[in-house]
């Protein structure tokens, strides 16, 4: 029995393609969240993970698309690519992006799993890190009782023993930051896991990012290099990744 497990994909189809091309085949998918924004690709990555009929949830990007009012005028670039993803989605898509929960619990191989984005309070820093707090690994492992927490969000991939649970991460299929361009993932296999990543040809994703229609080309700009070098965009700030660069993380 073969589980992918995916997280972040951000509407980058080439990526999400090269793992399922990689892998071959499978028994089941996982999505932690955040399949759509940042690519462009969201209906196209949306309709392929309906067909792989696996177990999606909901992302703080995700939660933006089906919130944006598409008759407010954009307040910035970000907000300007938020609405253009929402008109990109077809009616299949939407509906099948609403029906993401949350959170869920997966039995899978003899194993318990929570499976959620890991969109954390503004008090506990917005995210889950390698290298956050004892304290936030108890305070998760306190909210939820299953044994194994898989999450996203950080675009940092983990396998960590915390405060008596397995966290783990993933990484993100479709926007690195961490200066390692390519695709991560993760496999459920036999009941161990198994953090894993693959090259794919960024080059269609950065062709397909020219044809976005929108007006600050700094930032679609920056997206290309995000692509090609795994380097978060100027435009968020988010934390200094040196730390966990040094320690190997991807």
């Amino acid at each position: 029995m073969k589980i992918l497990i995916l997280s972040d994909i951000h509407a980058n189809l080439p990526a999400l393609e090269a793992i399922l091309d990689r892998e071959g085949a499978w028994d089941g998918v996982i999505c932690l969240g955040d399949a759509i924004v940042a690519g462009p690709h969201p209906d196209q990555v949306l309709a392929l993970l309906s067909r792989l009929d696996g177990m999606c949830v909901m992302g703080n990007h995700d939660r933006e698309v089906l919130g944006v009012d598409l008759d407010e005028p954009a307040a910035d670039a970000h907000w300007q690519w938020i609405q253009w993803t929402r008109e990109q989605l077809s009616h299949e898509s939407l509906e099948f992006l609403v029906a993401f929960p949350d959170t869920c619990v997966l039995e899978r191989q003899g194993l318990t799993l929570r499976l959620t984005h890991g969109d954390l309070p503004a008090k506990w820093g917005k995210r889950l890190w390698p290298d956050s707090s004892p304290e936030l690994f108890a305070h998760l492992a306190q909210q939820y009782p299953e044994p194994h927490i898989l999450l996203g969000h950080s675009h940092v991939q983990f396998q960590l023993e915390r405060a008596g649970k397995v966290f783990i991460n993933p990484g993100t299929v479709g926007a690195p930051y961490l200066g390692q361009p390519g695709a991560c993932y993760a496999v459920l296999q036999d009941g161990a896991f198994e953090l894993r990543a693959t090259p794919y040809d960024a080059e269609i994703t950065c062709q397909a990012m020219a044809q976005v229609p929108l007006q600050d080309q700094a930032f679609v700009e920056a997206w290309k290099l995000c692509w090609r070098t795994g380097k978060l965009p100027d435009y968020y700030s988010i934390r200094d990744y040196a730390p966990l660069i040094e320690m190997g993380y991807r």
